[in-house]
């Protein structure tokens, strides 16, 4: 099980919002991300304990390199998660851990 440092509410861009096929069938989810006004991209583990699903959901979020995030990572903060250059997720910091 990956390390929680944070939890976000999430939506999955849908295939028509240039979003993924098929979302993630597994409990973890390894991606890229950026926060709304920051340039730099992270590593993070999404932990999906129900599964992913359209809509929004709460999800668990692990960075690999947690303490280069440092003090970004803040409550109210808007994140995209990424593939590429394409952002599949987008959501909000809800809770730090």
């Amino acid at each position: 099980m990956a390390r929680v440092d944070a939890q976000a509410r999430i939506r999955w861009r849908t295939p028509e919002e240039d979003g993924r096929k098929h979302l993630p069938s597994g409990p973890q989810y390894a991606a890229t991300m950026h926060f709304d006004d920051e340039p730099d991209y992270w590593s993070v583990v999404v932990s999906l304990p129900n599964g992913a699903q359209y809509g929004l959901q709460t999800v668990n979020l692990g960075w690999l390199f947690r303490e280069n995030v440092g003090e970004q990572l803040q409550v109210g903060r808007r994140i995209f998660i990424t593939e590429g250059p394409r952002v599949v997720a987008e959501g909000e910091i809800i809770a730090v851990l």
